[in-house]
């Protein structure tokens, strides 16, 4: 199986490296990329009164990773010791942990839909303050569905999605590639990547033969709303193992 790749090689060396062991052939076509603010205000504010939140909760591993940088700048990690702290996906659960932080709701679905749902199924939800870092272009599923139950939630940004530089021999690989149908699979890890994918390749939706393998619903529906056919999309824990989900 060859399976084109949105993100860089980098970003991505595990994820690629369990799909060899499994034989299957790796391209890479760099959608976006992860940068600092330019305005850490809002972030400090909220770091700063820390001690008004009783919960965290993480849609990302970048999200993890700025976060825990900027707070370090003003205090010791041990000040979150007694936060509860919530994530999706295994990534983003093994992230928190790397600081001996414990997370207490990981989802089944790599979802946000599914967290919230956990979450708003716990008991004392009228008395938590939850703090939501996260990136400029995370959906408004979590926000949304705490401003209707009247939970208390603030929404930091702490970093930002752009569309990198795109590489003009890359993207002529790409193109030779997909008009010779030798990519079987293309893989999708958010709707800023559907978006950015399709920005370079209008045409893609005309490849009815490809699967398309997102992570969580808001993905899924973003490869909907642009114009794959349902039966294309899957979600990876329809189509790899869960070795090569975790990476």
């Amino acid at each position: 199986m060859n399976v084109l790749i949105t993100r860089s090689e980098e970003q991505a060396k595990e994820f690629a490296n369990q799909l060899h062991s499994l034989h299957h052939k790796t391209f890479f076509f760099p959608t976006i990329e992860i940068i600092e603010l330019n305005d850490w205000k809002e972030v400090d504010i909220a770091i700063q009164q820390i001690d008004n939140y009783s919960n965290i909760i993480f849609t990302s591993t970048n999200g993890v990773k700025f976060f825990f940088e900027r707070f370090q700048n003003f205090f010791p990690l041990e000040k979150l010791s007694k936060k509860t702290f919530h994530a999706v996906g295994n990534k983003t659960q093994e992230a928190i942990s790397k600081f001996n932080i414990p997370v207490s709701n990981l989802p089944d679905k790599f979802d946000s839909k599914e967290l919230v749902k956990k979450i708003l199924g716990e008991s004392n939800n009228d008395t938590n303050h939850f703090l939501f870092p996260h990136g400029n272009m995370t959906d408004k599923t979590i926000e949304n569905a705490f401003r209707e139950k009247n939970i208390s939630l603030d929404s930091i940004c702490v970093y930002q999605t752009i569309k990198p530089k795109i590489d003009s021999t890359l993207k002529k690989e790409i193109e030779r590639q997909l008009s010779k149908n030798n990519i079987d699979v293309i893989t999708f890890f958010s709707p800023s990547s559907v978006k950015y994918f399709l920005e370079e390749f209008p045409n893609i939706t005309h490849h009815q033969n490809i699967i398309v393998a997102v992570i969580g619903e808001t993905t899924k529906n973003a490869c909907e709303k642009i114009g794959f056919n349902k039966n294309q999309i899957q979600l990876f824990e329809n189509i790899f193992p869960q070795s090569v989900i975790s990476h």
